[in-house]
């Protein structure tokens, strides 16, 4: 063999070929010939099925008798797929003869003659069981962490490289707003005017970056008001660096943002609020006592202990108001120690 010629017609060479490619492809064919219907499979089509040339001769429908029932077509349409002889792909599973059930990709093309009749139907199949398999447990592991998302407080949200979010799962549920609106830059709209800004400058720095992004954003909700959140993210890598999607959490934090501010002073300040407020206004123990009409051995005895004493209630209203009016406000979260900040 001395060119490409006489190695491509070289029909043991070709054999050669076809047997490396089924094997590699985990594949095999069958041709037909029309009108008379012959049939021929090729080597890796009975091994599909667990099978031999021994065991039976092929015809037409044969690869149908094989199929699930499920998926099996009738006489009638195998008859309307010659008669349209346009080529066509379909996945379907087989029962091989040791009853394995496998996944089945076939596609199949018409050879037609001079004047445009076919004269031979050649089909391939592919094994694609694995990849069923690996796109069955994919779903299975996006229902479980949609499922485990659905039941958390919080918002999971994903985007793109370029930063177009793509789902937020929960935010629906907590804004009204329908997913569709929400994607890409639509959940803006839902955040508060004031926080609307800083919230897409701090993003659009981080995808620009790649570097994590987190801010606190108020949301309004399905109820119109709104609501603290504090949204991170962090860009997911493919093994040489490139960012291939973002991912993101955003969870309430609007009880430890939104302190209760005592409007009815039923609430007793602590030893601790009282001696911080004293350092926010830079006052010592004789001018709160002056401007109070505590005693400093009274202040100093209260600020001892960072909790609330038994007793002395109106001795620390009186410092409580006093210190208040002098620009200081006492704050009560739900979580956490009382603390103060300037009004």
């Amino acid at each position: 063999m001395n060119n490409a010629t006489d190695i491509l017609a070289n029909t043991e060479f070709i054999q050669q070929l076809i047997n490396i490619a089924e094997r590699w492809h985990q594949g095999g064919f069958f041709i037909v010939e029309l009108p008379s219907r012959a049939t021929y499979w090729s080597d890796g089509l009975f091994t599909l099925i667990d099978s031999d040339r021994s065991a039976f001769i092929p015809n037409f429908a044969s690869i149908n008798n094989f199929q699930h029932p499920d998926d099996r077509r009738s006489t009638a349409e195998l008859e309307i797929v010659l008669m349209e002889a346009s080529s066509f792909n379909r996945e379907f599973r087989v029962i091989t003869t040791h009853g394995r059930l496998r996944w089945i990709s076939c596609h199949i093309e018409f050879q037609t003659d001079a004047a445009g009749r076919p004269v031979r139907m050649i089909g391939m199949l592919h094994d694609i069981s694995e990849l069923h398999e690996a796109q069955r447990l994919l779903t299975t592991h996006r229902e479980r962490f949609n499922a485990l998302t659905s039941a958390l407080p919080m918002l999971v949200w994903s985007g793109r490289p370029d930063g177009h979010v793509e789902s937020l799962i929960g935010w629906r549920r907590l804004t009204g707003q329908d997913d569709r609106l929400a994607e890409g830059s639509g959940w803006i709209e839902y955040v508060h005017p004031d926080d609307r800004e800083i919230t897409c400058q701090r993003w659009d720095a981080a995808v620009a970056s790649g570097e994590s992004y987190s801010s606190e954003v108020r949301v309004r909700t399905v109820d119109g008001s709104y609501r603290w959140l504090a949204a991170s993210a962090k860009p997911v890598r493919s093994a040489d660096g490139a960012i291939i999607e973002w991912i993101g959490l955003a969870t309430d934090i609007h009880d430890s943002r939104v302190w209760q501010m005592d409007p009815t002073d039923s609430i007793d300040v602590t030893g601790g609020q009282i001696r911080a407020a004293r350092g926010l206004l830079n006052w010592s123990v004789s001018r709160l006592s002056i401007v109070s009409g505590v005693a400093s051995s009274a202040i100093r005895r209260i600020e001892e202990f960072d909790g609330v004493t038994r007793g002395e209630r109106d001795l620390r209203a009186s410092l409580k108001n006093c210190l208040r009016h002098a620009g200081v406000e006492f704050i009560f979260p739900p979580n956490g120690k009382p603390g103060i900040r300037p009004a």
